[in-house]
């Protein structure tokens, strides 16, 4: 089904993750007043999304500039906390320990094989260049949105964080085919 969606997409677990957790913490009335007021092409991708579905890119940015817009945060600002706690929340409990006692090499090589769980276009390629630095380039993406690119770094920083290594710091630059994003801790 995956390979069949022309538009790129997000996992609709990923999706429904996120509205959750604005639900959570605005109000489930209030995110649900934001789908039912987006434009009928984008509301239709949003209302009822299931985990196993996917979601065009395009509508969940709208949904969240909208509802950024709607509870008076910057978007940026809201997408990176979400973010944050939806992979905090993914590996919680067993899979936090197990982080902790995986390789850094190890958790850094998974990196492309979640990305693809998770979007439709583009591929990751993540290699440690040297303890402590991670690099990872985005291809066959041109104009990736914002959205992406942040939830793709703020991802890779709190994996790398839970599993232990501090501080995290990345970066994005973008690339005429994607983008190159670096991550570097304390080895």
């Amino acid at each position: 089904m995956k390979e069949a969606l022309e538009e790129p997409s997000i996992s609709g677990a990923l999706v429904s993750t996120h509205i959750e957790l604005l639900g959570g913490r605005f109000g489930s009335d209030e995110v649900i007043r934001c789908i039912d007021g987006l434009p009928a092409d984008v509301r239709e991708h949003l209302q009822g999304v299931i985990a196993a579905g996917w979601v065009p890119v395009k509508a969940y940015d709208v949904f969240y500039r909208t509802f950024a817009a709607r509870v008076g945060v910057d978007v940026a600002e809201l997408h990176t906390d979400m973010s944050r706690h939806s992979v905090e929340r993914t590996f919680k409990t067993m899979w936090r320990l197990l982080l902790r006692l995986t390789s850094t090499e190890a958790l850094v090589s998974r990196t492309p094989v979640l990305f693809s769980r998770a979007y439709t276009k583009g591929r990751l390629r993540a290699v440690m260049t040297t303890p402590g630095l991670a690099e990872i380039e985005l291809d066959g993406w041109p104009d990736v949105p914002d959205i992406v690119l942040r939830g793709v770094r703020i991802a890779i920083e709190t994996v790398l964080r839970l599993s232990g290594r501090s501080p995290v710091r990345s970066s994005v630059e973008r690339a005429p085919e994607g983008a190159k994003i670096r991550a570097t801790w304390k080895p």
